[in-house]
């Protein structure tokens, strides 16, 4: 309403109410209007601020080029061998059999503070990987041990697998005759359940002779002929038959 020259106030004509009431919806529109923006920006700042950790979060869990290619290459080398190992090493019979067997308790000797210094190290680079674990105590002295003696054992035993593969690329289809020294009794093992000492030019080793026995299994000292692939390597034993 509106004062008259009178001093009496004018009544306000329903155009005029209804440009006020317009005028206040717009105002109260225009606040809301700013308070959405404003939460919208927030959104879009929290899940900035979100991206971003995530990326440096995944960049922190990205090891150094420098150590991950050969970390990477030695993951390739011990799979492929324990693969090797378990697939074609119980038919394989190294001429450098007794010579590794010997190295092998020094190698695991070596490589078990070599592997716990590399853990510790490790986890400098990748804090997340303590996360699972209680404690620097139980890390350093029983958890990151027993992981190095397993790291050293499979990396130790990889060189037989690779060594039975090379031996069965590199070898020529042959008929050999070779010297069994002992046999042991059938037992429901995984993955083999008869073994046998084979004596081959001098080497002596230990064959998974399930499955490779083609008749009935001979006695100890009994000479049978071995089927397989010989090279510079050794022997790999495909089928064992008396004689």
């Amino acid at each position: 309403m509106r004062s008259e020259p009178n001093g009496r106030r004018r009544r306000q004509t329903p155009e005029e109410l209804a440009a006020a009431q317009n005028r206040r919806e717009a105002r109260v529109l225009g606040e809301v209007r700013k308070g959405m923006g404003a939460i919208q920006s927030l959104r879009a700042r929290h899940l900035r601020l979100a991206r971003l950790q995530r990326e440096q979060e995944r960049a922190r869990i990205l090891l150094p080029s420098s150590f991950a290619v050969p970390a990477v290459a030695a993951f390739v080398f011990v799979l492929g061998g324990l693969y090797f190992e378990w697939a074609m090493g119980g038919g394989f019979l190294f001429f450098g059999n007794t010579a590794l067997r010997a190295a092998m308790p020094w190698m695991v000797g070596v490589l078990v503070p070599v592997f716990v210094v590399v853990l510790c190290r490790l986890e400098r680079v990748v804090p997340q990987m303590a996360d699972p674990l209680p404690g620097v105590f139980f890390r350093t002295v029983i958890a990151y041990p027993l992981l190095a003696l397993l790291c050293a054992v499979a990396v130790a035993a990889a060189p037989w697998g690779w060594l039975a593969y090379l031996g069965w690329m590199a070898g020529t289809p042959s008929r050999v005759d070779a010297r069994v020294l002992s046999i042991g009794a059938w037992r429901n093992y995984v993955p083999c359940g008869q073994h046998a000492r084979l004596e081959f030019r001098g080497t002596v080793a230990r064959i998974c002779a399930e499955e490779r026995l083609a008749a009935k299994a001979p006695g100890a000292g009994d000479t049978v002929a071995v089927y397989g692939r010989v090279s510079r390597l050794g022997l790999y034993v495909r089928e064992i038959h008396g004689r």
